[in-house]
């Protein structure tokens, strides 16, 4: 291979690893956004009554669910 064509690799790989750097940063950053979403959403009243609804129809809807697998 000539040195060029390596050269050109390398500088590939280079893009290739900071852009995977950059899209990390950037999922550690939203998991921490979700995070505190979520814990603001607990502290909201009526989070408790809201949760057992949510776990009532999803027991309702469960049956049907799994007919359409």
């Amino acid at each position: 291979m000539k040195e060029a064509t390596l050269v050109n690799m390398k500088h590939d790989m280079g893009k290739l690893a900071e852009a995977m750097h950059n899209t990390i940063r950037d999922l550690v950053g939203i998991n921490t956004l979700v995070q505190g979403l979520l814990e603001t959403v607990k502290r909201m009243p009526g989070y408790e009554e809201a949760i057992a609804d949510i776990l009532a129809n999803y027991k309702e809807e469960e049956p049907e669910s799994k007919l359409e697998l």
